[in-house]
């Protein structure tokens, strides 16, 4: 796969619900809820010569890892690209022309493996990419699945 972007896309954090809460539910929120990110400006990128963009707005959280596992791999680190990406398909089941047209209906398998070779083209590491893509294998189908509730390719 050829993945081909200018820049880094412009993301901003979206707080943490902790302001107000006590301090035992404050602290729960920050050990099992992931930071959630806005893009701050639409993003261009290609796949094997196929334009494409994450349009500005878009809230996202990148790749799901809990937070005990990220002295090892940061969701915002090496898996950011391919977090967005998938996450976008995910949410949508395509992912979205340059020309701002829909692309064709993605199913999870798909929408998994883009982000496992997105992966491998931005970082090259191809044995974590491989664990990461096999932990979406086994655990992915719960946000899939949130993300179909009244869809109507639900049963795709």
């Amino acid at each position: 796969m050829l993945l081909e972007y200018g820049t880094m896309p412009i993301i901003q954090p979206i707080p943490l619900a902790t302001r107000g809460k006590g301090i035992f539910t404050a602290t729960w929120v920050w050990i099992m809820h992931s930071r959630k990110w806005l893009v701050a400006e639409d993003w261009h990128y290609a796949i094997n010569g196929e334009a494409f963009i994450i349009p500005k707005g878009f809230k996202f959280d990148g790749a799901s890892i809990p937070r005990i596992f990220w002295f090892l791999l940061n969701p915002i680190g090496l898996l950011l690209i391919p977090g967005l990406i998938h996450d976008y398909a995910y949410k949508f089941s395509k992912l979205k022309f340059k020309t701002g047209e829909d692309g064709p209906l993605m199913t999870r398998t798909e929408c998994d493996m883009t982000f496992r070779e997105v992966a491998i083209a931005v970082n090259g590491f191809k044995t974590i990419n491989y664990c990461a893509w096999f932990m979406l294998f086994l655990f992915g189908g719960f946000s899939f699945r949130k993300h179909r509730k009244g869809d109507t390719h639900a049963k795709r």
